[in-house]
């Protein structure tokens, strides 16, 4: 008996000193700032809250090491969910990109306004042997508020290269996917001939 509890003592301080937990990793995105347009287009544009399939509608960071497997890392995570951080950087975005005279989230009354609505669909890292890419995809769709007629409708999807092996890397190269997105998203606003 005193064996056996030497034996469960000696295991529990092993498992003491072995079991430290990582510290948890908190990360947000900084897309990179673009020039202001010179004349503001008259108007709103009211970015809708952002939706996201199911397995983004959680903070921790998501990577795919082959196509049909989704993981997830524990103890690095987003300070917001992907589709909550693209809506409020899209606000930040259009706002200094200064395309409307307004930028808001919540839609006008008597003015004129277009709507933008995403579904985020992949917001990760993926590996492709020695190759790692930012991915993020989102459906998105322009609306006419005045009328709710759609004006444009479409995938956009950006992938950046990530160049080291550190978490900044990785959140460096998701922010300039992020950016290549609204460019992407501000393209097809001016295409409408606002």
């Amino acid at each position: 008996m005193k064996r056996v509890s030497v034996c469960l003592l000696a295991l529990l301080t092993v498992m003491i000193m072995c079991g430290h937990v990582p510290p948890t990793h908190y990360f947000t995105l900084e897309v990179p700032e673009r020039e202001a347009a010179s004349q503001p287009h008259a108007g709103t544009l009211c970015i809708y809250p952002f939706s996201a399939s199911s397995h983004l509608s959680q903070d921790r960071l998501v990577y795919r090491t082959a196509p049909y497997e989704i993981k997830f890392d524990h103890y690095r995570r987003w300070i917001d969910t992907p589709a909550q951080m693209l809506t409020f950087k899209a606000l930040d975005y259009f706002r200094v990109a200064g395309v409307f005279e307004q930028v808001s989230l919540h839609p006008p009354r008597g003015q004129k306004a277009l709507i933008l609505h995403g579904k985020v669909e992949a917001f990760e890292e993926v590996m492709r042997g020695a190759e790692r890419v930012a991915l993020i995809k989102i459906w998105a769709e322009i609306r006419d508020h005045g009328d709710q007629r759609l004006l444009w409708s479409g995938s956009l999807e950006s992938e950046r290269p990530i160049t080291g092996s550190d978490a900044i890397s990785i959140i460096r190269a998701m922010s300039e996917s992020a950016g290549d997105l609204y460019d992407q998203i501000l393209n097809v606003i001016l295409k409408l001939a606002l």
